[in-house]
């Protein structure tokens, strides 16, 4: 037998029955002949949160409905506050509905009730064309295969060449200019002195007698 799995997550916008105060909404839900309901919201007003689970036998998927009555708690008698009906039929194949779907009251829309909705176990047989409205079967997600990691060709290894260091120009002080050319005026004093020295048999009183007059 099919299964009808319904949550009852809340509603919005709701019409406020309660003249005083802040209402307490819950729900009443029937399929088929079954009936089950939610908890009362205290003090939810116009936008309760229930965040309930039913699941329901379906005897007949192609004619019951789920009627949702919502009210409000009173001690004496329960304000009405609205109304939702949707055909069992317009989940036929199987798809999972998350929906806000709209709360009628008498004629007028009256806010919304947010229902997750699956009806489970389907013969083949039973399974019909949804209703004008709702959404069909969902596709399956297909999820590609994760792309492959980048492959890194390995290549001549990088020569780097070694920098040229231009050493700065050392500067020359005028001490060290002067100082060489101090040198190199002692060294030719000292080649004339050693010059003379030989002619004179290396004695420094020698004579030359015969570049004198004669008497």
């Amino acid at each position: 037998m099919p299964e009808l799995h319904l949550h009852a997550v809340g509603g919005r916008n709701l019409y406020d029955a309660q003249t005083f105060g802040k209402q307490d909404p819950f729900c009443k839900i029937q399929v088929g002949n079954q009936l089950q309901t939610t908890r009362v919201h205290d003090n939810g007003d116009r936008c309760p949160v229930w965040n309930e689970k039913f699941i329901f036998h379906v005897q007949n998927p192609q004619v019951d409905q789920i009627t949702i009555t919502i009210e409000d708690e009173n001690t004496f008698v329960n304000g009405y506050i609205g109304s939702v009906c949707i055909p069992v039929n317009a989940f036929l194949h199987g798809q999972f509905v998350d929906q806000w779907f709209p709360v009628m009251r008498n004629t007028d829309h009256n806010g919304e009730i947010n229902l997750r909705i699956q009806l489970m176990s389907v013969p083949g047989d039973m399974a019909g064309v949804p209703q004008p409205g709702y959404p069909a079967a969902q596709p399956g997600i297909v999820y590609s295969a994760a792309p492959s990691p980048p492959v890194y060709v390995v290549g001549a290894p990088v020569v780097y060449e070694t920098p040229v260091v231009q050493e700065p120009p050392v500067a020359v002080s005028s001490v060290a200019v002067g100082a060489a050319a101090g040198l190199g005026v002692g060294l030719v004093g000292g080649a004339l002195l050693g010059a003379a020295l030989s002619d004179g048999g290396g004695d420094p009183c020698y004579y030359d007698s015969s570049s004198s007059d004669s008497d």
